[in-house]
C-alpha cells in the first residue's frame, strides 16, 4: 500500500522537482537542498558541492578581498539579494576544514557552489592548478 499523501504535500514534491529541473540540478546535487519543509538552510550541509577558486579583489559585499584571506562566493540561487554577506562558512575537502566568510556572489557556480579565494583553495584543496573539485562538502556556521 503507497503511503498516503496529502494535495498540498504532492503540489510541494511536484514544486520542488520542477525547480530541481529548471536549475539543472543532478541528483547528487540534490543531497544539497534543505529537507522538505525545512525553512531554514543556514542548517543545511551541503555536500558533493563544487568548489572552484577565483581572483579576488573588490567583491559584491563592498569591500576588497586580498589572495591570503578566507572567504568565499556564494552561488547566485543561494546569494539572493546579498543577505549572506560576511556570514560565515565551514568548507571541507578530503579530511581538511577551514572556515570562511561569505563576500562575493559567483554567477557561474551551480546551487551549493563555492568560489574560494586562492590561499582557502590552497589550504583545503590543493593546488590551483586542480581547478575544480566536485566532492566538497560546507555549511553556514552560526555565529550568533
Amino acid at each position: 500500500m503507497l503511503a498516503p499523501f496529502s494535495i498540498p504535500s504532492l503540489r510541494v514534491l511536484s514544486a520542488v522537482a520542477s525547480v530541481s529541473l529548471s536549475l539543472g540540478l543532478l541528483a547528487s546535487q540534490c543531497d544539497a537542498l534543505p529537507a522538505l519543509g525545512d525553512t531554514d538552510t543556514d542548517v543545511a550541509v551541503f555536500d558533493n558541492a563544487r568548489f572552484t577558486w577565483f581572483e579576488v579583489g573588490p567583491n559584491s559585499c563592498g569591500t576588497v578581498d586580498k589572495d591570503t584571506d578566507f572567504v568565499v562566493s556564494l552561488n547566485t540561487p543561494q546569494w539572493g539579494n546579498g543577505e549572506h554577506c560576511f556570514e560565515t562558512v565551514e568548507v571541507q575537502f578530503q579530511g581538511k576544514t577551514a572556515q570562511a566568510k561569505i563576500t562575493g556572489e559567483c554567477p557561474g557556480c551551480p546551487f551549493a557552489g563555492l568560489d574560494l579565494s586562492p590561499a582557502l583553495f590552497e589550504a583545503i584543496v590543493g593546488p590551483l592548478s586542480l581547478g575544480v573539485v566536485n566532492t566538497g562538502i560546507w555549511s553556514f556556521v552560526d555565529t550568533s
